[in-house]
């Protein structure tokens, strides 16, 4: 009796070293589905754009983010919506735009405003989308040569802030 009692409790405790083992998660891998957030801007909110030395309009976006792994990627993308632009769809934003510090479940970015024959004018709207993508579909996108447009915001989960307002501030 005694040997079956003590079988009974060898078992249990190697049932539970080899659970803790099999759940073990890789270092540095968190828990949960990823998840992404955008505090600046936010819908229905306004943007404040400036533009650099060589008249290039960019806006400092930024938010949170939980669970990435390795094999994830931030990407941010930009969709104008009044006045639309000449071709529709999400553009995504590459260096020296995009995420541009992602560190402890923040992230900061730069997103571009139309060009120098286009510039963005005081009242613009767009909607800003930051996305997780899988790492090897975000690196392909971020080699392709060209401006990306994507017909949606290519990534495993998204957030959207929709109708923000550009502000921009008056020439000097």
């Amino acid at each position: 009796m005694k040997n079956g009692i003590f079988a009974i409790a060898l078992a249990a405790v190697l049932l539970t070293i080899s659970a803790r083992f099999v759940l073990a998660r890789p270092r540095g891998q968190q828990e949960g589905k990823p998840a992404v957030s955008l505090s600046r801007p936010r819908t229905d909110g306004q943007l404040e754009c400036t533009p650099d030395a060589g008249g290039i309009y960019r806006c400092s976006v930024a938010g949170t983010y939980s669970g990435l792994s390795q094999d994830h990627r931030l990407l941010l993308w930009v969709r104008p919506v009044r006045p639309p632009s000449e071709s529709e769809g999400w553009y995504l934003q590459r260096r020296p735009n995009g995420i541009t510090n992602q560190a402890r479940g923040s992230w900061d970015g730069k997103m571009q405003i139309g060009n120098r024959d286009f510039p963005p004018h005081d009242g613009d709207i767009v909607d800003v989308t930051v996305s997780v993508t899988e790492s090897g579909a975000a690196n392909k996108l971020m080699r392709a040569s060209g401006v990306v447009i994507e017909p949606e915001p290519v990534g495993i989960t998204t957030a959207t802030s929709q109708n923000v307002r550009l502000r921009i501030p008056r020439p000097r």
